[in-house]
C-alpha cells in the first residue's frame, strides 16, 4: 500500500521501518517496510488484506501509482 493516514488524518507515505499508520480502506493499523531492499510500503499488522485487488508491491506498481495525484479523501 503506497499511502496511509497520520493520526490527524492526513495522507502519508511511509519515512521509516516500523512507523505507524491507519489504513484509509479498513482503518486498522499499518506499520511502514522501509530498507535498503524493500519498496516503502504500508503493510497491515495482522494479516488482514482488506483490498480484494491485493498485489503484492514491487517497483513498477508504485510507479503507476505515481501516475495519480495525490489528495485526500
Amino acid at each position: 500500500m503506497r499511502f496511509a493516514f497520520d493520526d490527524n488524518g492526513k495522507k502519508i507515505t511511509v519515512q521509516y521501518s516500523g512507523q505507524r499508520a491507519v489504513c484509509p480502506d479498513c482503518h486498522d493499523e499499518l506499520i511502514g517496510k522501509f530498507g535498503d531492499y524493500k519498496v516503502p510500503h504500508w503493510s497491515h499488522k495482522t494479516k488482514n488484506e482488506c483490498d480484494t485487488w491485493y498485489e503484492p508491491i514491487t517497483a513498477w506498481h508504485l510507479s503507476w501509482q505515481d501516475k495519480f495525484p495525490e489528495y485526500n479523501t
